[in-house]
């Protein structure tokens, strides 16, 4: 492999671990949201 596709394969890998991160803080705090405004109107 040639040193640029490294530097790109890297670049793709953070891009999709950080894509993966925000998905999964996103549909926490939907999931959380979603319990305590059900938990607020009983």
């Amino acid at each position: 492999m040639t040193r640029g596709a490294d530097i790109i394969a890297v670049i793709i890998l953070i891009a999709l671990a950080i894509a993966i991160i925000v998905y999964l803080l996103h549909w926490l705090y939907r999931r959380s949201s979603k319990e305590v405004s059900f938990v607020r109107t009983g």
